[in-house]
């Protein structure tokens, strides 16, 4: 059994709340008051855009090495799980280093909607949908056998959030936000590894070695 958190536990953590905190006020502010908060990006309040930004890219580059340095516990778990390993790494080191290489210093213009703008945003996109699906499989193919301990259970958490958001937006109510979501994903990816052990369990039949 590994100890309870280890220092990129503890720093993609902090990260993460981080931005669930500002993800969560936006939340509150949006359904109280009907705007964003200043760390929107269309509220024009540059130092809080920056501030979001680089909280959004040191939260995603945590759980880059938390995926990294929990190679190990990976190893434990099946097939699926190790192949979504290198996608989860992929996807969250091109959002944090977007983050901070290029949102924290671009200032979209009001007019910037086509050519290399538009791709750049898409690209975003993409890569945040990768994100999200891939920690949201990840929590389901730690199901049956879960070598990454508390983090693999919490990512269980995300399917029932986007059912919140749905929800919320289906019946109109201004509470709805994404911020849920990234509060579940952020806290599941962080914690991956905590309380887990590398023991490999031994396959019971043919099903188990088709499955891992």
């Amino acid at each position: 059994m590994k100890p309870a958190l280890r220092p990129w536990h503890w720093a993609a953590l902090a990260a993460n709340l981080g931005l669930a905190a500002i993800a969560l006020n936006d939340a509150v502010t949006h359904a109280l008051t009907g705007q964003y908060s200043a760390a929107s990006g269309t509220s024009g309040n540059a130092v809080a855009i920056t501030v979001s930004t680089i909280v959004h890219g040191l939260a995603y580059l945590g759980i880059v090495v938390v995926l990294w340095r929990e190679a190990d516990a990976f190893r434990a778990a099946n097939r699926f799980a190790r192949a979504l390993r290198p996608i989860l790494l992929a996807a969250f080191g091109f959002m944090g280093l977007a983050m901070l290489g290029v949102e924290t210093w671009r200032r979209p213009s009001p007019g910037e909607s086509q050519g290399l703008a538009a791709g750049w945003e898409l690209v975003g996109t993409v890569m945040f949908a990768v994100m999200l699906l891939g920690s949201c499989l990840l929590g389901f193919a730690l199901l049956r056998s879960n070598p990454l301990g508390i983090g693999g259970r919490i990512l269980l958490g995300i399917l029932p959030a986007i059912g919140l958001v749905v929800l919320l937006g289906t019946v109109g109510s201004p509470w709805e936000h994404p911020g849920y979501i990234e509060l579940v994903q952020g806290v599941g990816m962080s914690l991956l590894g905590v309380g887990a052990t590398t023991r490999q369990l031994p396959r019971m039949d043919a099903v188990s070695e088709i499955v891992s």
